[in-house]
């Protein structure tokens, strides 16, 4: 489910009131900084499938959902797109030290018989119809991306810092070592 990639150790330091028992603040690393801000970038459905052991009106959603049948929907690419919808960070969070969405990488699928005429139409899913009425499904490979982050930082955060999170996640402050 989980993919580490890299050192899989990310520094935590937390400070509790024994006396409360809460913790009060959290020093950690940037690399665990960066993981805790991917968790913004999941869509509800893959949270609600990662916590799918939990039962919540959200999971209960979700079940009714995966039992639904496909002919109440557009087409059985509506019920994948509500099981497991993409990420729009997908492409940043791959690069995670550990990477908790399982979301299998976006595919593009083209037409093969309107690629030849120019008027391509391009879909993230197989076997969806073109206008043509044909099936896109011939894969495209997506040339030219680059990585926009050369020295080597974070994926969301910069530099190998610690970064102290306070117990209401509201006063997160960088701290240099």
């Amino acid at each position: 489910m989980a993919s580490v990639h890299g050192p899989s150790s990310s520094p935590l330091r937390l400070f509790v009131d024994k006396e409360r028992n809460k913790v009060v603040v959290g020093e950690a690393s940037a690399a665990l900084t960066d993981v805790l801000f991917s968790f913004l970038t999941l869509p509800l459905g893959t949270i609600v499938r990662l916590l799918f052991n939990k039962q919540t009106y959200l999971n209960n959603l979700y079940q009714s959902v995966q039992h639904l049948n496909t002919q109440v929907l557009w087409n059985g690419i509506c019920k994948k797109m509500l099981l497991c919808p993409r990420n729009p960070s997908q492409k940043l969070c791959q690069k995670l030290r550990f990477n908790v969405d399982d979301t299998e990488p976006t595919k593009y699928f083209m037409c093969g018989s309107c690629r030849e005429s120019g008027d391509t139409w391009v879909s993230t899913f197989a076997e969806v119809s073109c206008t043509c009425g044909k099936l896109m499904d011939q894969e495209m490979k997506v040339e030219g991306e680059e990585d926009n982050n050369p020295k080597g930082d974070g994926v969301f955060v910069k530099g190998e810092s610690m970064y102290l999170i306070f117990d209401d996640f509201d006063s997160t402050s960088k701290f240099c070592m």
